[in-house]
């Protein structure tokens, strides 16, 4: 998990906005429902994290309407 989270951010920070936006999707869908408030040992909420790097990810490839959701 914390590796995706990673390698979504890093992704995003070199322009890779495609690939960012696929490795947060895929981890936010993961950690929905009652795993939405797990920190897994990480000192942020990777749910919260993933959906916010995702917006600004689908954000940054032009697709606003998905990145308001």
């Amino acid at each position: 998990m914390a590796a995706g989270m990673y390698l979504g951010r890093a992704s995003a920070g070199l322009g890779q906005y495609r690939l960012a936006a696929d490795v947060l999707r895929e981890i936010a869908e993961s950690l929905s429902g009652e795993r939405t408030g797990d920190y897994l040992g990480l000192p942020v909420l990777p749910a919260v994290f993933a959906r916010s790097q995702l917006g600004l990810a689908l954000a940054a490839l032009g697709e606003v309407d998905a990145a308001e959701r």
